[in-house]
């Protein structure tokens, strides 16, 4: 499956929980907390993400968006109940693995999308092939802008000896994710903004935080909806097992996939008798 399947449908959905989370994250930092630092934003966020993510699953929406999606993506199929049955059971959450080291592979947080891939190569011979587990993801530096300093320049840090000698050789699946106060007191959060690394080299980066000036932020929702799309990110598997998301690095990870035990084969069987009798049902239609 050289191309994933696309979904709208849930990344809209995933896009307007995580809005809602970010910004609640926010409002609770200017009303309860002073100066928060990247790892406290992150872990705050990271529950307000949670609980919008398993809301929306209880109440049915991750497995009608993923159902609209397998329509879209399946047309042929949209008057069988095949496309029910696979969406069955459907959720979203998120896991936030606690930091432990970043020696190894130089970011400081992973960002990874796992959800299904569903491919109709074998459609002819009845079934659909589901891979479960199809991931996405994007190594991410994040930055917190610092109080001015004596010179009047706000500052937004730089990196370590052995972050320069690693990220260097992997832009291709970096970014920025930057946090800025809006006031003094440091409690008016700003939107979270982020700037890919695909396209510029290691000194373009360290230019961008000495000067404060980044060639293009974008928001959070494009972030989601280019990683759901395969535009950012990477997603070859031992990339993200290990540098992105291994065990010992602080990675966000936002699965849409069944409970344990549940949810599709590999191979999943079509019901060919439905399927026949609602396209015959529907060749009739257009005849008359």
């Amino acid at each position: 499956m050289n191309r994933a399947m696309p979904i709208p449908n849930v990344t809209a959905l995933v896009v307007r929980c995580w809005a809602s989370a970010e910004a609640q994250a926010r409002e609770a930092l200017e009303k309860c907390f002073h100066d928060a630092n990247e790892e406290f934003i992150s872990e705050l966020f990271h529950g307000y993400f949670r609980v919008a993510l398993d809301t929306a699953s209880k109440a049915g929406l991750v497995e009608q968006a993923f159902c609209e999606d397998l329509s879209l993506h399946l047309p042929d199929l949209r008057y069988s109940n095949d496309l029910k049955r696979l969406a069955s059971g459907i959720s979203a959450t998120v896991t936030l693995h606690p930091r432990e080291v970043e020696k190894r592979t130089g970011g400081d947080l992973g960002l990874v999308l796992i959800r299904p891939n569903v491919s109709h190569h074998s459609f002819r011979k009845g079934t659909l092939t589901v891979d479960k587990d199809y991931g996405r993801g994007l190594l991410c530096q994040a930055k917190i802008k610092r109080r001015i300093n004596a010179s009047g320049k706000s500052l937004w840090g730089s990196f370590t000896r052995n972050q320069r000698d690693i990220l260097h050789n992997r832009m291709d699946y970096l970014a920025l994710l930057l946090y800025e106060y809006m006031d003094e007191e440091r409690r008016a959060l700003n939107h979270f903004q982020w700037q890919v690394c695909a396209g510029h080299n290691f000194k373009d980066v360290e230019g961008w935080l000495k000067s404060g000036v980044f060639p293009r932020l974008t928001g959070s929702q494009t972030i989601i909806q280019q990683l759901a799309d395969s535009k950012i990110g990477t997603n070859k598997t031992e990339i993200i097992k290990e540098i992105i998301a291994p065990v010992v690095r602080s990675s966000l990870v936002i699965r849409v996939e069944w409970p344990p035990g549940q949810g599709p084969s590999p191979n999943f069987v079509l019901q060919r008798n439905v399927y026949q009798k609602q396209s015959e049902l529907k060749h009739q239609n257009l005849r008359h």
